[in-house]
């Protein structure tokens, strides 16, 4: 079975590239992109060159649509160094079915 990722571009750059565990989904291009993915639990994250946003571990049902946006992360440091200056975020529209995004516990 298959779900659909819906994600607004928001902060990221146009040649940002999102990442669905080890694999590359595709650029975020347009506004909205859309990416058909396995239901189930995933880790996504975008890769930026060669840095990367933070990586969010979401849960897909089958047949459903998962809508996110990029949006700027206040938390990061120094994400010239670090990466994480971006992070994905429940989009803010009502009417989507969005689900909860959890980040991953960044290990010490």
């Amino acid at each position: 079975m298959t779900a659909r990722l819906r994600i607004h571009r928001g902060y990221a750059p146009a040649d940002a590239v999102v990442m669905l565990e080890t694999g590359e989904l595709g650029p975020l291009s347009g506004d909205v992109s859309e990416f058909d993915v396995p239901a189930g639990t995933h880790i996504l994250s975008l890769k930026i060159g060669y840095l990367s946003g933070i990586p969010t571990r979401i849960t897909v049902p089958p047949r459903t649509v998962l809508e996110m946006s990029v949006i700027d992360n206040p938390d990061a440091v120094l994400p010239m160094v670090q990466g994480g200056f971006v992070k994905f975020a429940p989009t803010d529209d009502p009417a989507s079915p969005t689900l909860q995004l959890v980040p991953l516990e960044q290990s010490a």
